[in-house]
Protein backbone atom coordinates (compact mmCIF):
# COMPACT_ATOMS: atom_id res chain seq x y z
CA UNK A 1 0.00 0.00 0.00
CA UNK A 2 2.47 2.30 0.55
CA UNK A 3 4.50 1.87 -2.52
CA UNK A 4 1.18 2.49 -4.13
CA UNK A 5 0.58 5.84 -1.96
CA UNK A 6 4.14 6.89 -2.97
CA UNK A 7 3.61 6.26 -6.62
CA UNK A 8 0.49 8.09 -7.20
CA UNK A 9 2.01 10.91 -4.93
CA UNK A 10 -1.46 12.56 -3.77
CA UNK A 11 -3.77 9.78 -4.10
CA UNK A 12 -5.00 7.57 -0.70
CA UNK A 13 -7.02 4.69 -0.18
CA UNK A 14 -8.91 4.51 2.82
CA UNK A 15 -9.32 0.82 3.77
CA UNK A 16 -12.34 0.04 6.81
CA UNK A 17 -12.14 1.14 9.43
CA UNK A 18 -10.68 4.58 8.16
CA UNK A 19 -13.05 7.30 6.62
CA UNK A 20 -12.60 10.75 5.42
CA UNK A 21 -14.17 12.20 8.26
CA UNK A 22 -11.26 11.61 10.16
CA UNK A 23 -9.62 14.04 7.99
CA UNK A 24 -12.21 16.34 7.29
CA UNK A 25 -15.48 17.53 8.70
CA UNK A 26 -18.25 18.01 5.35
CA UNK A 27 -20.00 21.38 5.78
CA UNK A 28 -22.39 22.96 3.31
CA UNK A 29 -23.06 22.15 -0.01
CA UNK A 30 -21.43 24.63 -2.32
CA UNK A 31 -22.25 22.70 -6.16
CA UNK A 32 -24.05 19.80 -7.68
CA UNK A 33 -23.18 18.06 -10.09
CA UNK A 34 -24.20 15.07 -12.86
CA UNK A 35 -21.66 12.69 -11.01
CA UNK A 36 -20.83 14.37 -7.39
CA UNK A 37 -21.48 16.62 -4.92
CA UNK A 38 -19.03 19.69 -3.90
CA UNK A 39 -18.73 20.69 -0.24
CA UNK A 40 -17.16 23.16 1.77
CA UNK A 41 -15.07 21.26 4.35
CA UNK A 42 -12.56 21.68 7.23
CA UNK A 43 -9.29 19.84 7.85
CA UNK A 44 -9.25 18.28 11.08
CA UNK A 45 -6.24 17.26 13.78
CA UNK A 46 -6.54 14.14 12.30
CA UNK A 47 -4.99 14.84 9.14
CA UNK A 48 -1.71 15.15 10.92
CA UNK A 49 -1.70 11.17 11.70
CA UNK A 50 -2.00 10.77 7.85
CA UNK A 51 0.81 13.05 7.21
CA UNK A 52 3.09 11.46 9.31
CA UNK A 53 2.10 7.63 8.18
CA UNK A 54 2.70 9.10 4.65
CA UNK A 55 5.80 11.10 4.57
CA UNK A 56 7.86 9.36 7.19
CA UNK A 57 11.30 9.56 7.52
CA UNK A 58 10.95 12.71 5.10
CA UNK A 59 8.81 15.39 7.91
CA UNK A 60 11.01 13.84 10.88
CA UNK A 61 13.15 16.85 11.62
CA UNK A 62 15.95 17.21 14.12
CA UNK A 63 14.05 19.90 15.93
CA UNK A 64 11.11 18.18 17.25
CA UNK A 65 9.33 21.15 17.69
CA UNK A 66 9.24 21.73 13.86
CA UNK A 67 5.82 21.83 12.63
CA UNK A 68 4.74 18.85 9.85
CA UNK A 69 3.09 21.74 8.33
CA UNK A 70 6.50 23.16 7.14
CA UNK A 71 6.75 22.84 3.99
CA UNK A 72 8.27 24.34 0.95
CA UNK A 73 7.84 24.63 -2.96
CA UNK A 74 10.83 21.89 -3.31
CA UNK A 75 8.86 19.83 -1.93
CA UNK A 76 7.88 16.55 -4.12
CA UNK A 77 4.24 15.62 -5.01
CA UNK A 78 4.55 12.79 -2.60
CA UNK A 79 4.67 15.63 0.45
CA UNK A 80 1.91 17.77 -1.19
CA UNK A 81 0.01 16.22 1.96
CA UNK A 82 1.80 18.28 4.44
CA UNK A 83 0.46 21.32 2.44
CA UNK A 84 -2.79 20.57 3.66
CA UNK A 85 -3.33 22.34 6.74
CA UNK A 86 -6.02 21.47 10.22
CA UNK A 87 -8.32 24.07 10.65
CA UNK A 88 -8.36 25.15 6.92
CA UNK A 89 -11.02 24.98 4.37
CA UNK A 90 -11.01 23.39 1.43
CA UNK A 91 -13.51 22.52 -1.66
CA UNK A 92 -14.40 18.82 -1.41
CA UNK A 93 -15.86 16.92 -4.03
CA UNK A 94 -17.49 14.02 -2.99
CA UNK A 95 -18.24 11.12 -6.00
CA UNK A 96 -20.55 8.27 -5.29
CA UNK A 97 -19.36 4.68 -6.92
CA UNK A 98 -21.22 5.27 -10.09
CA UNK A 99 -24.42 2.48 -11.25
CA UNK A 100 -23.09 0.15 -14.10
CA UNK A 101 -23.02 1.83 -17.12
CA UNK A 102 -22.57 5.28 -15.54
CA UNK A 103 -19.20 7.12 -14.72
CA UNK A 104 -17.34 10.15 -15.16
CA UNK A 105 -15.72 10.54 -18.15
CA UNK A 106 -12.56 11.17 -16.89
CA UNK A 107 -12.69 7.51 -14.72
CA UNK A 108 -13.56 5.89 -18.62
CA UNK A 109 -10.67 7.76 -19.90
CA UNK A 110 -8.29 6.28 -17.69
CA UNK A 111 -9.32 2.81 -19.73
CA UNK A 112 -7.27 4.08 -22.30
CA UNK A 113 -3.95 4.71 -20.84
CA UNK A 114 -1.24 4.10 -19.39
CA UNK A 115 -0.62 3.75 -15.25
CA UNK A 116 2.21 6.26 -15.85
CA UNK A 117 0.44 8.45 -17.69
CA UNK A 118 -2.58 8.33 -15.28
CA UNK A 119 -0.06 8.61 -12.30
CA UNK A 120 1.52 11.93 -14.22
CA UNK A 121 -2.20 13.12 -14.72
CA UNK A 122 -2.65 13.16 -11.17
CA UNK A 123 0.23 14.68 -9.91
CA UNK A 124 0.01 17.57 -12.21
CA UNK A 125 -3.31 19.19 -11.28
CA UNK A 126 -1.39 19.70 -8.49
CA UNK A 127 1.65 21.26 -9.64
CA UNK A 128 1.35 24.52 -10.29
CA UNK A 129 3.90 24.24 -12.97
CA UNK A 130 1.78 22.12 -15.17
CA UNK A 131 -2.19 23.43 -14.32
CA UNK A 132 -1.21 26.66 -14.25
CA UNK A 133 -2.85 29.82 -12.31
CA UNK A 134 -6.02 29.54 -13.65
CA UNK A 135 -7.01 26.17 -13.45
CA UNK A 136 -8.80 24.73 -9.17
CA UNK A 137 -5.87 22.76 -7.70
CA UNK A 138 -6.69 18.84 -6.84
CA UNK A 139 -4.80 18.66 -3.34
CA UNK A 140 -5.22 15.34 -2.49
CA UNK A 141 -7.72 12.44 -3.78
CA UNK A 142 -8.96 9.60 -1.55
CA UNK A 143 -10.87 6.70 -2.30
CA UNK A 144 -12.79 5.15 0.45
CA UNK A 145 -12.71 1.82 -0.22
CA UNK A 146 -15.32 0.49 -2.01
CA UNK A 147 -17.61 3.07 -2.57
CA UNK A 148 -16.57 6.27 -2.42
CA UNK A 149 -14.50 9.23 -4.03
CA UNK A 150 -12.96 12.61 -2.05
CA UNK A 151 -11.43 14.99 -4.15
CA UNK A 152 -9.59 17.48 -1.82
CA UNK A 153 -9.71 21.31 -3.88
CA UNK A 154 -8.85 24.48 -3.20
CA UNK A 155 -12.50 26.71 -2.36
CA UNK A 156 -13.10 29.68 -4.65
CA UNK A 157 -14.55 32.02 -2.79
CA UNK A 158 -16.08 34.19 -5.40
CA UNK A 159 -19.44 33.82 -8.02
CA UNK A 160 -19.04 31.23 -10.90
CA UNK A 161 -18.75 33.21 -14.04
CA UNK A 162 -22.12 33.02 -14.83
CA UNK A 163 -23.57 34.59 -11.36
CA UNK A 164 -21.21 37.45 -12.23
CA UNK A 165 -22.49 38.49 -15.54
CA UNK A 166 -25.80 37.69 -14.85
CA UNK A 167 -25.94 40.33 -11.71
CA UNK A 168 -24.36 43.02 -14.25
CA UNK A 169 -27.25 45.49 -15.63
CA UNK A 170 -25.08 46.20 -18.97
CA UNK A 171 -22.57 43.89 -21.10
CA UNK A 172 -19.24 43.75 -19.78
CA UNK A 173 -17.02 45.97 -21.88
CA UNK A 174 -14.36 44.91 -24.22
CA UNK A 175 -11.20 45.76 -22.01
CA UNK A 176 -12.85 43.66 -18.87
CA UNK A 177 -13.74 41.16 -21.88
CA UNK A 178 -10.70 41.10 -23.24
CA UNK A 179 -8.99 40.38 -19.77
CA UNK A 180 -11.23 37.49 -18.47
CA UNK A 181 -11.23 36.05 -22.13
CA UNK A 182 -7.30 35.79 -21.85
CA UNK A 183 -7.28 34.17 -18.29
CA UNK A 184 -10.27 32.02 -20.24
CA UNK A 185 -7.78 30.87 -22.52
CA UNK A 186 -4.97 30.08 -20.55
CA UNK A 187 -6.24 27.83 -18.17
CA UNK A 188 -7.71 25.31 -21.43
CA UNK A 189 -4.20 26.40 -23.00
CA UNK A 190 -2.47 24.88 -19.98
CA UNK A 191 -4.85 21.89 -19.63
CA UNK A 192 -4.10 20.65 -23.16
CA UNK A 193 -0.90 21.27 -23.37
CA UNK A 194 0.33 20.71 -19.98
CA UNK A 195 -1.39 18.55 -17.84
CA UNK A 196 -2.92 17.31 -21.13
CA UNK A 197 -6.68 16.80 -20.93
CA UNK A 198 -10.10 17.55 -23.00
CA UNK A 199 -12.24 20.09 -20.66
CA UNK A 200 -15.72 19.35 -22.41
CA UNK A 201 -17.93 21.17 -20.83
CA UNK A 202 -16.35 24.32 -20.92
CA UNK A 203 -19.39 27.42 -20.09
CA UNK A 204 -19.19 30.12 -17.79
CA UNK A 205 -20.83 28.12 -14.66
CA UNK A 206 -17.11 26.32 -15.09
CA UNK A 207 -15.21 29.21 -13.88
CA UNK A 208 -14.96 30.78 -10.72
CA UNK A 209 -13.52 34.05 -9.02
CA UNK A 210 -10.88 32.98 -6.46
CA UNK A 211 -12.47 35.77 -4.10
CA UNK A 212 -15.39 38.01 -3.80
CA UNK A 213 -16.19 40.45 -6.68
CA UNK A 214 -16.78 43.60 -5.18
CA UNK A 215 -17.42 46.70 -7.28
CA UNK A 216 -14.89 49.15 -7.93
CA UNK A 217 -12.43 47.17 -7.02
CA UNK A 218 -9.83 44.92 -9.40
CA UNK A 219 -11.40 41.75 -10.32
CA UNK A 220 -10.48 38.64 -8.37
CA UNK A 221 -8.49 35.86 -10.63
CA UNK A 222 -10.63 33.53 -12.50
CA UNK A 223 -10.36 30.00 -12.24
CA UNK A 224 -11.18 26.63 -14.40
CA UNK A 225 -13.22 24.31 -12.43
CA UNK A 226 -15.30 20.45 -12.89
CA UNK A 227 -13.30 17.86 -14.45
CA UNK A 228 -15.77 15.45 -14.20
CA UNK A 229 -16.34 15.34 -18.36
CA UNK A 230 -12.82 15.60 -18.84
CA UNK A 231 -11.16 13.05 -21.10
CA UNK A 232 -7.14 12.46 -20.36
CA UNK A 233 -5.40 12.25 -23.06
CA UNK A 234 -2.35 9.77 -23.63
CA UNK A 235 -0.13 12.52 -24.00
CA UNK A 236 -0.16 16.33 -23.90
CA UNK A 237 -1.54 18.70 -26.84
CA UNK A 238 1.22 20.00 -28.95
CA UNK A 239 1.35 21.93 -32.32
CA UNK A 240 1.27 18.34 -34.07
CA UNK A 241 -1.93 17.30 -32.65
CA UNK A 242 -3.54 20.10 -32.08
CA UNK A 243 -6.02 20.21 -35.03
CA UNK A 244 -7.03 15.96 -34.09
CA UNK A 245 -10.19 15.11 -33.19
CA UNK A 246 -11.15 11.90 -31.07
CA UNK A 247 -13.93 9.34 -31.77
CA UNK A 248 -15.78 10.40 -28.40
CA UNK A 249 -19.75 10.65 -27.42
CA UNK A 250 -21.05 13.68 -27.31
CA UNK A 251 -20.89 15.20 -24.07
CA UNK A 252 -21.40 18.56 -22.36
CA UNK A 253 -24.11 20.99 -21.64
CA UNK A 254 -26.20 21.01 -24.44
CA UNK A 255 -26.16 25.01 -25.52
CA UNK A 256 -22.37 25.33 -25.23
CA UNK A 257 -21.35 21.91 -27.51
CA UNK A 258 -19.50 22.27 -30.56
CA UNK A 259 -20.69 21.08 -34.10
CA UNK A 260 -18.21 18.57 -34.35
CA UNK A 261 -18.81 17.14 -31.19
CA UNK A 262 -22.65 16.87 -32.02
CA UNK A 263 -21.18 14.32 -34.81
CA UNK A 264 -19.27 11.90 -32.08
CA UNK A 265 -15.78 13.97 -32.31
CA UNK A 266 -14.22 16.20 -30.27
CA UNK A 267 -10.69 17.53 -29.45
CA UNK A 268 -8.88 21.32 -28.48
CA UNK A 269 -10.63 22.70 -30.70
CA UNK A 270 -13.94 21.64 -29.51
CA UNK A 271 -12.90 23.24 -26.38
CA UNK A 272 -12.19 26.38 -28.18
CA UNK A 273 -15.55 26.82 -29.01
CA UNK A 274 -16.95 26.70 -25.54
CA UNK A 275 -14.53 29.43 -24.54
CA UNK A 276 -15.88 31.36 -27.99
CA UNK A 277 -19.43 31.36 -26.40
CA UNK A 278 -18.56 32.05 -23.48
CA UNK A 279 -16.54 35.60 -24.76
CA UNK A 280 -19.84 36.14 -26.77
CA UNK A 281 -21.98 36.12 -23.66
CA UNK A 282 -19.11 38.69 -21.86
CA UNK A 283 -19.79 41.00 -24.73
CA UNK A 284 -23.67 40.34 -25.39
CA UNK A 285 -25.32 39.19 -22.89
CA UNK A 286 -26.99 36.33 -25.69
CA UNK A 287 -26.08 33.47 -27.29
CA UNK A 288 -25.33 32.94 -30.85
CA UNK A 289 -27.05 30.81 -33.43
CA UNK A 290 -30.58 30.80 -31.77
CA UNK A 291 -29.26 28.96 -29.07
CA UNK A 292 -31.55 30.58 -26.40
CA UNK A 293 -34.39 29.88 -28.33
CA UNK A 294 -37.33 27.38 -26.46
CA UNK A 295 -37.27 25.11 -29.37
CA UNK A 296 -33.78 25.28 -30.43
CA UNK A 297 -32.10 22.56 -31.64
CA UNK A 298 -28.31 23.37 -31.85
CA UNK A 299 -27.44 20.21 -33.84
CA UNK A 300 -29.48 21.01 -36.82
CA UNK A 301 -29.44 24.93 -36.36
CA UNK A 302 -25.81 25.71 -36.07
CA UNK A 303 -24.81 24.85 -39.76
CA UNK A 304 -27.50 26.58 -40.96
CA UNK A 305 -27.27 29.88 -38.84
CA UNK A 306 -24.26 32.48 -39.55
CA UNK A 307 -22.44 34.21 -36.52
CA UNK A 308 -24.37 37.33 -35.97
CA UNK A 309 -23.38 40.26 -33.53
CA UNK A 310 -25.79 42.54 -32.61
CA UNK A 311 -24.54 46.47 -34.36
CA UNK A 312 -26.11 48.32 -31.85
CA UNK A 313 -24.00 46.68 -29.38
CA UNK A 314 -21.28 48.88 -31.23
CA UNK A 315 -18.06 46.15 -30.71
CA UNK A 316 -14.86 47.15 -32.06
CA UNK A 317 -14.30 45.12 -35.38
CA UNK A 318 -11.36 43.71 -33.72
CA UNK A 319 -13.51 42.45 -30.76
CA UNK A 320 -15.86 40.78 -34.15
CA UNK A 321 -13.02 39.14 -35.51
CA UNK A 322 -11.65 37.65 -32.57
CA UNK A 323 -15.32 36.03 -31.97
CA UNK A 324 -15.51 34.65 -35.28
CA UNK A 325 -12.43 33.01 -34.80
CA UNK A 326 -13.14 31.06 -31.93
CA UNK A 327 -16.38 30.39 -33.39
CA UNK A 328 -15.16 28.86 -36.56
CA UNK A 329 -17.91 26.53 -37.41
CA UNK A 330 -14.91 24.07 -39.12
CA UNK A 331 -13.00 22.69 -36.38
CA UNK A 332 -9.71 22.37 -38.49
CA UNK A 333 -10.05 26.20 -39.18
CA UNK A 334 -10.98 27.46 -35.55
CA UNK A 335 -8.52 29.03 -33.73
CA UNK A 336 -6.30 27.14 -31.24
CA UNK A 337 -5.79 28.39 -28.06
CA UNK A 338 -2.02 29.62 -28.83
CA UNK A 339 -3.20 31.23 -31.85
CA UNK A 340 -6.07 32.88 -29.93
CA UNK A 341 -3.94 34.52 -26.90
CA UNK A 342 -1.89 35.83 -29.46
CA UNK A 343 -4.29 37.52 -31.44
CA UNK A 344 -3.85 41.80 -30.94
CA UNK A 345 -7.56 42.45 -29.63
CA UNK A 346 -6.88 40.26 -27.04
CA UNK A 347 -3.39 41.47 -26.09
CA UNK A 348 -3.75 45.09 -26.80
CA UNK A 349 -7.08 45.06 -24.33
CA UNK A 350 -6.51 43.20 -22.18
CA UNK A 351 -2.88 45.08 -21.60
CA UNK A 352 -4.54 48.46 -21.36
CA UNK A 353 -7.60 47.10 -19.09
CA UNK A 354 -7.75 48.84 -15.86
CA UNK A 355 -9.23 45.57 -14.46
CA UNK A 356 -11.55 46.75 -12.21
CA UNK A 357 -15.40 45.67 -11.95
CA UNK A 358 -17.75 47.41 -14.65
CA UNK A 359 -19.41 50.35 -12.55
CA UNK A 360 -22.90 48.63 -13.54
CA UNK A 361 -22.19 45.33 -11.29
CA UNK A 362 -25.00 45.84 -8.93
CA UNK A 363 -23.54 44.98 -5.51
CA UNK A 364 -20.77 42.99 -3.86
CA UNK A 365 -21.49 39.12 -4.98
CA UNK A 366 -19.71 36.43 -2.88
CA UNK A 367 -21.84 33.26 -4.00
CA UNK A 368 -24.83 32.58 -6.32
CA UNK A 369 -27.89 35.09 -6.67
CA UNK A 370 -29.67 33.57 -9.24
CA UNK A 371 -32.50 35.27 -8.22
CA UNK A 372 -31.81 38.43 -9.46
CA UNK A 373 -31.31 37.68 -13.16
CA UNK A 374 -32.60 39.34 -16.25
CA UNK A 375 -34.95 37.71 -18.63
CA UNK A 376 -31.74 36.71 -20.90
CA UNK A 377 -29.62 34.84 -18.37
CA UNK A 378 -33.34 32.95 -16.64
CA UNK A 379 -33.58 31.94 -21.22
CA UNK A 380 -29.61 30.54 -20.66
CA UNK A 381 -30.24 29.01 -17.01
CA UNK A 382 -33.20 27.21 -18.81
CA UNK A 383 -31.65 26.38 -21.85
CA UNK A 384 -28.17 24.85 -20.42
CA UNK A 385 -29.84 23.11 -18.03
CA UNK A 386 -32.73 21.29 -19.99
CA UNK A 387 -30.06 18.77 -21.18
CA UNK A 388 -26.71 18.87 -18.98
CA UNK A 389 -25.16 15.61 -19.90
CA UNK A 390 -25.90 13.85 -23.07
Amino acid sequence: MRKIHNSLGNFFFLLPPRNFGEYFRIEAPIGQGAYGTVFRATATEGLKTLQSEHLGQQMNRSDSSSSVWSCDEALPTEAIICLLRPGQQYAVKRIRRPSKGVAEEITLSFLTISAERHIEFVKSLSDPQKRGDHIVAILAVFLEVPHTIFQVMEVLEGPDLFDWVAGLTTTVAEREAALLAQQILVSVHYLHRKVGALHRDIKPENFGFVSPVVPKAPLPKLKLFDLGLAWVLKEPISDANEKVLLPLKCSGTKVYIAPETWEGQSGPASDVWGCGLVVYLLLCRDLPFGLLSPDCNPRQEIPTRSLAIPSELGLSEQAKSFLASLLEKAPERRATTRAALADSWLLHTAESSPSTVPQAQCASMPARSRGSQTSVFQNVLIASESLKRL
